[in-house]
């Protein structure tokens, strides 16, 4: 019993792997083509100019949003159990759930 489930673990473990890879090897052209167009959008000191004044609205919102560390917030969209559809997005906070 214990030869047997060890030779099926490894065959999971085995067919898991070939199967990683082979998702790496469909995807890696389509990264390739991608990691070339961020190359030259970034060579681009305009798109540059762009990049710097996004990540510099990024952290604005960031620091607002992250005033406290104890405070998240959690959108989510409930579904009414008579007719299916969705309700307004509830907003509930960490804290009023009696989250630490």
């Amino acid at each position: 019993v214990g030869a047997g489930l060890t030779v099926l673990a490894l065959t999971v473990l085995w067919l898991r792997r070939r199967t990683v890879q082979q998702a790496y090897a469909l995807v890696a052209p389509d990264k390739d083509m991608y990691d070339g167009l961020w190359r030259e959008l970034c060579a681009d000191p305009t798109c540059a100019q762009s990049l710097q004044r996004l990540r510099a609205v990024e952290a604005r919102i960031d620091n607002q949003i992250r005033v406290d560390d104890a405070y998240s917030l959690q959108l989510n969209r409930r579904r009414s159990p008579a007719d299916g559809e969705l309700d307004p997005i509830a907003v509930c906070s960490a804290l009023d759930v009696g989250i630490p």
